[in-house]
């Protein structure tokens, strides 16, 4: 049985607009990361991606980074480096939010 300090968890919370990710206990929640991204293609047209999607998409276009650059398998089969993606100042797509600038 897990130790119960080792308990994955993971949160959306729909007040900040990231999905938070980490184990139940005091430094809760480790990582964050945006829960939407939306991409205007056309002035009636849009393409939104959600969690990792949303990120990876943001990151290529922002940055130029794609998913191979930024995120590799460890030896367990668990993605690792979600850290270079998730410290960078991200943009909101949802005006409502209060980090928007839409």
């Amino acid at each position: 049985m897990e130790e119960e300090e080792n308990i994955p968890v993971i949160i959306l919370d729909p007040g900040s607009w990231k999905i938070k990710i980490g184990f139940a206990k005091d430094d809760f929640p480790n990582d964050e990361i945006p829960c939407v991204y939306i991409e205007k293609i056309s002035d009636k047209s849009k393409d939104i991606k959600f969690g990792i999607e949303a990120v990876e998409d943001y990151m290529k276009i922002r940055y130029n980074h794609t998913k191979s650059h930024m995120i590799k398998e460890n030896d367990f089969g668990h993605k690792e480096g979600m850290s270079n993606l998730v410290n960078v100042k991200m943009t909101f797509a949802d005006p409502r939010h209060p980090l928007s600038n839409n």
